[in-house]
Parts: C-alpha cells; sequence; structure tokens
C-alpha cells in the first residue's frame, strides 16, 4: 500500500473498496508510480472550487458485474441509492424515482455496449423532459484498476489546484474567430478562452500547450475516428501504450499498430500528438465517434476516450456515433464550464439542445463522475440491354407508361445538381427526345398511328439516360476511390436535416440505428433518406422513393494482403418497381487508388420486378495494401435516374 497526499494506492481489491467507503481516503488499485506522482502534483493550494454536489446520487451497475463491490463501497461512501441494471434497463429504475438523479453507471468494457450506453441516455432524457432533473456519467474501464483511476479523478477534482489557463478551444477547420475578451479569472488561471484555429492546429503549436501546460477545459471541434482527433498536420492520437497488434482476438487497429504509418496520410506515427498526454480537468471532443464503451471499429485499447482516461483529465465528454460538429456546441460547453457548471449538466444541456434541432442524435455521453467542474474561469455564461427495354410493337398504348418512367428518370437525373452531385450529361439532348415523343403521343389523340414513330426516339431516349447514368456511376467511382468522404457529405450542408433513432438494427454489426431525413428548402420534391448505425456509419443513403429498397453488401469483414477479395451486392427492388430497369453500378473502398486497392470498372445492373439482384465484383489487394481498420466498402448506383448508395467497414490486415 502506498500513501501520497490524499490517494491510497492498493493491490488487492477488498483493501481498496475498503477505503472507498471513507471519504477522507482516495484509493486507487495497482495504478502505477508515474501516473499516481502526476496527479498528486496537481494537488495545492485552494483553487475556490466548491465541494462537489453529489446530492440523489444513483450508482447503477450491470447484473452480475465484476464491478458490484466497488459500486456498493462507491454508493456507501456517497450515502447513495445502489441498483442492479434488470430488465427494463435504466428507464425502468428511474421510473421508480421521483426526486432529482444524478446516474454513476459503473461497468467494465466487456460488460456494456453502445446500445446499452444509447438506451440509458435516452432514459435520462426521458426524464428530464418529464420536469425533472437528471444526468449520467459513465464510469468504466477495461479492469478494476483503471476503473479505480478514473474514479479516483473525479473523487479528487475539486482538490486540483487552480488551472493555468481556463480553456483551450481547437477547431481546423475555422478561419477566424472573434477575439475574447480578456477577463481575469477569481483564482488567477488566465480566463480568456484561447482558440486555436486553423493551420495554427498543428503539431508545433498544440503539443506543449496540450501537454504541457495544465488547462481546465480543452474543446475540440474537428473530424475524427474512434481513435483520433484530425488536426492539420497529425492527429491527437488513442494509441497511448503504443500497442502492436489488438489483443482481442477478431478486433482491428489501427495503420500504427501494423506500421509506422498513422491512418492521417503524411504521418507517421511518432509525429502524433498522444492525448494520454493532455493536462486538464474535462475534455470535450466535438467529433464523430469519439466516446466508444470499449471495441468498436478498433480495440479497445486504441479508443481515444480510453487514452484521456488513462490520462489526467477528470471527466471527457464526447459523441459515441457518427455526427458532424457544429462550433455552438462547443460555444454552449464553453459558457456552462466558465459558470461553474459541472460535466454532467454540460453533456445534458449538449443533448436538449440537439434533440430540440432535431439536426443530430443527442447521443453525448461523460466518461468520468457527473458532478466534476473544471478549474478557472468567471466569464458569463450505351449497350442493347442499356435502354429502357421498350417494345414498341406491342402497340402505343404500352408506350405512354414507358414514356412516364423515362420522363421520371430524367427529372431525377436533373436533380443532381440541386441535390449537390455533378450534373450528367445530355439532360438537354433528352428533353429534347421528351419533346418530339410528346409530339407524337398528341397525334395519337388525332387519330394518327404513330407506332413506328415512337419507337426510334424511344430507344434514342433510353439510350441517353442509361449512357447519363454510367458516367454518373463511374464519375462517383472515380471520386470515391480518390477520397474518405461518405455521400451524405456532399448533400448535408444543403439539404434540411432531421435524425432520429430507430428500433432496426445494423445488418452488419447488430447496433442501433438511426434515420437521417433530408429534403431540399426550395425543391421540396428533392430529398434523401439515409440509415446511420452509431459503429458503422451510413449504411444506405437512398433518395426518399427509391428504385432499390434494400441492399446488402456480403464480404469478409478483414481482408488480407495481397489477394484477391470477392464483394456481393444483394439488390431488393422497392415494391414500386413494375417493370425491367436496367441500373449502373459500382463497387470501391474509400480512398483504394491511395491504399494499394484496385476494383473494376462501373458496370450494368438489371433490375426485375420482385426478383433481387446481385452484383459481384473482385477487389484485388497489393502486397503493399494499406493496413487500416477503417477502410469501407461503398457500392454506389443509378437507377431510373437516383442516386442509391450503401457502406459497411472492413479491416485490411497483413496475410498470416
Amino acid at each position: 500500500m502506498e500513501h501520497r497526499g490524499p490517494f491510497v494506492v492498493h493491490t488487492a481489491a477488498d483493501a481498496y473498496t475498503r477505503d472507498l467507503r471513507d471519504p477522507a481516503l482516495v484509493p486507487m488499485l495497482g495504478v502505477d508510480e508515474s501516473r499516481l506522482a502526476a496527479l498528486a502534483n496537481l494537488m495545492g493550494a485552494p483553487s475556490g472550487r466548491k465541494d462537489p454536489d453529489v446530492s440523489g446520487t444513483l450508482v447503477v451497475v450491470p447484473a452480475g458485474s465484476a464491478t458490484t463491490a466497488v459500486g456498493r463501497a462507491l454508493a456507501d461512501r456517497l450515502d447513495a441509492s445502489f441498483v442492479t441494471l434488470s430488465t427494463g434497463g435504466l428507464g425502468r429504475i428511474l421510473d421508480a424515482r421521483r426526486e432529482d438523479t444524478q446516474v454513476v453507471f459503473v461497468a467494465l468494457h466487456d460488460e456494456i455496449d453502445l446500445d446499452v450506453v444509447t438506451e440509458s441516455l435516452e432514459a435520462v432524457s426521458a426524464y428530464r423532459q418529464g420536469g425533472r432533473h437528471a444526468t449520467i456519467g459513465f464510469v468504466l474501464g477495461p479492469d478494476l484498476s483503471e476503473l479505480s483511476w478514473l474514479l479516483a479523478k473525479g473523487l479528487s477534482c475539486h482538490l486540483r489546484k487552480p488551472p493555468e489557463r481556463s480553456r483551450l478551444t481547437v477547431v481546423p477547420w475555422l478561419r477566424q474567430h472573434a477575439a475574447a475578451s480578456r477577463i481575469p479569472a477569481s483564482d488567477g488561471a488566465d480566463a480568456a478562452p484561447e482558440w486555436v484555429i486553423g493551420d495554427r492546429a498543428s503539431r508545433a503549436v498544440l503539443e506543449p500547450m496540450l501537454s504541457e501546460r495544465y488547462t481546465g477545459l480543452v474543446s475540440f471541434a474537428s473530424a475524427g475516428r474512434e481513435h483520433a482527433l484530425i488536426l492539420n498536420d497529425t492527429v491527437v492520437c488513442g494509441d497511448h501504450a503504443g500497442h502492436r497488434g489488438p489483443s482481442a482476438h477478431g478486433s482491428a487497429a489501427p495503420s500504427c499498430a501494423f506500421s509506422d504509418r498513422c491512418f492521417r496520410d503524411g504521418v507517421r506515427s511518432r509525429d502524433v500528438i498522444k492525448a494520454a498526454r493532455v493536462q486538464a480537468d474535462i475534455v470535450f471532443a466535438n467529433s464523430c465517434m469519439a466516446w466508444r464503451p470499449g471495441t468498436g471499429l478498433v480495440a479497445a485499447e486504441y479508443q481515444l476516450a480510453g487514452a484521456f482516461q488513462y490520462g489526467i483529465p477528470a471527466a471527457y465528454i464526447g459523441a459515441v456515433h457518427q455526427m458532424l460538429p457544429n462550433l455552438t456546441v462547443n460555444d454552449l460547453v464553453g459558457t456552462a464550464t466558465a459558470a461553474g457548471t459541472d460535466a454532467g449538466r454540460i453533456c445534458a444541456a449538449i443533448n436538449d439542445h440537439l434533440r430540440e434541432t432535431g439536426r443530430e442524435l443527442p447521443y453525448f455521453a461523460v466518461l468520468g463522475l457527473p458532478w466534476v467542474t473544471a478549474g478557472g474561469g468567471c466569464e458569463s455564461p450505351s449497350t442493347p440491354d442499356a435502354g429502357p427495354g421498350a417494345d414498341a410493337h406491342d402497340g402505343v398504348r404500352d408506350v405512354k407508361p414507358q414514356l412516364l418512367q423515362l420522363g421520371r428518370t430524367v427529372r431525377a437525373l436533373r436533380e443532381f445538381g440541386p441535390t449537390g452531385f455533378m450534373p450528367p450529361d445530355g439532360i438537354v439532348a433528352m428533353e429534347t427526345e421528351i419533346l418530339e415523343l410528346a409530339r407524337t403521343l398528341k397525334r395519337t389523340v388525332l387519330g394518327a398511328d404513330p407506332a413506328e414513330k415512337v419507337l426510334g426516339p424511344l430507344r434514342r431516349l433510353g439510350s441517353l439516360i442509361a449512357d447519363a447514368e454510367l458516367t454518373a456511376v463511374a464519375d462517383f467511382h472515380e471520386f470515391g476511390k480518390m477520397s474518405h468522404s461518405a455521400l451524405n457529405e456532399m448533400w448535408e450542408g444543403i439539404l434540411d436535416t432531421r435524425v432520429r433513432p430507430i428500433d432496426d438494427a445494423c445488418p452488419y454489426c447488430a447496433g442501433r440505428l438511426a434515420e437521417l431525413v433530408a429534403r431540399h428548402p426550395l425543391y421540396e420534391q428533392v430529398g434523401r433518406r439515409a440509415l446511420i448505425c452509431n459503429v458503422c456509419g451510413p449504411i444506405v443513403d437512398f433518395p426518399l422513393d427509391p428504385v432499390i429498397d434494400e441492399v446488402r453488401i456480403e464480404c469478409p469483414s478483414v481482408w488480407k494482403r495481397p489477394g484477391t477479395v470477392t464483394v456481393d451486392v444483394l439488390m431488393t427492388p422497392a415494391a414500386s418497381v413494375s417493370r425491367k430497369i436496367v441500373a449502373a453500378g459500382a463497387v470501391h473502398t474509400s480512398g483504394a487508388a491511395n491504399f494499394g486497392m484496385s476494383f473494376p470498372d462501373a458496370q450494368r445492373i438489371a433490375i426485375r420486378p420482385g426478383s433481387p439482384a446481385r452484383m459481384r465484383v473482385d477487389a484485388t489487394l497489393s502486397a503493399e495494401a494499406f493496413t487500416h481498420h477503417a477502410h469501407f466498402v461503398r457500392w454506389v448506383a443509378v437507377a431510373g435516374g437516383l442516386v442509391h448508395y450503401a457502406s459497411r467497414p472492413v479491416a485490411v490486415a497483413p496475410a498470416a
């Protein structure tokens, strides 16, 4: 047993839980000397922070959890309630309560998954919507030692000395921001929130600011992955222990696990900023997939949240899902932190804001105790099969339905531009043929026999449409092989979006899905509907009235290099499809051209009413194919003039 200040380090779990009950002690279990020393060095002169308000605490553990004894001891320490999670989840537990509640959810990584987290967030939200106050903090870890470290930081945060800086906000994509007013902090910290934006969001500028200077709140708004926040010339990385290969069998790992290369082009693994070295009370990551409980797209030991937990921050707030960062949220967090608001209330306010706007899922979560506050600050708060399959010899009476179908296709192609896609070629020529067909049909009403006159323009129109669809898919295909952007990134900046969780499960990981519906503000018929998995990202992205109703990409989840991988795309036509349609489609992985992978060109696909269709391609991986956990297999097709898209994640690893 080792003492240092209020901290006591134990090697036995029973001794740890005994001392956890004592409010005068801050125990840990098996924490190493260097981290203990770093935390003890933050203890100092009174900082003006108030003792935390722990009233209404409810400690929750999963049934049969290895953390049960820890949870009970924590509840005894705080004179709080203790419950075991049972059927019905947290919602059922909260339904039996009437008072304001601070939930502390205690579990190991292998005892909780993303669905439990999102269901718990929704239960807390429902409780709040009923007019009662509720917050939640998740105290998680791969083992009891790391869990005890997180608890110790939260239980002692109010004893820390004043930070050298109250706030630091990092926004790589922002080019200018109004200068903050410099207001002296009551505890001596520099209360003017410092912004690092644009080109300054580099390793040379940020590494010393993050790892050498103690800050109350560090706030990021950036692109990201489960294991990294993306800056200008580097990343803030979750690989805090220099792992080589994932520990869990079958789980994926970032490229640095197999090489000296970061997933970010041009960055070596030695040039990243380690998240575990960030000196802060609270870290807020307004970034995609920044908070995951245990293994997700990468193994648990590479997760960004786990790396911040390994370091000094007492609480970490991040999004558990794929999303787009909105700077308004960072402003909200900064204002609330300056007013002394704790992490649980800040996170609840973020989720309330997102729920009201409806543009993102309200899935931000706190890793740590919900009553943790940040120190400092006093600011105020063309082939024969390519055509439409027209059989003019069946009589003119069959031509008009085909013409209507072709007209809908041309209209859909014209809507590429308003949706945010590159407009296809040949629209003027198509409309010329439609005009001629309309005139011919008009003469039919006057008693003429136009069967032979209809056949020519009908075939020409079908050929023009087929060529335009194939060219459009080829363009999407070439762009996708060079880019990491998903299709929804092309239209989310144009269309009005609304997102909501739904009950359907992801076909690839069985995780929960959200539905993202988007409509054009001026053209009400223009819109998209995407299904987003919190783990796998956008799995389908369809028009509002699709020709293809369901798509599933079948392939191995881990691709071995060098070699060939077969990808099958299974398509189910929509019920509205009443005649054969010839679509164009292609398959690629994101950024394939840069990563040593090649795919066939776009091809034609026959879609028949009531009959599933299959598209098969072989991907070729060179010996230099990039080992990466987050390649996304993407299928894109244009059918009936409408863009259909599907995606799933895969990993690339060296052959055994």
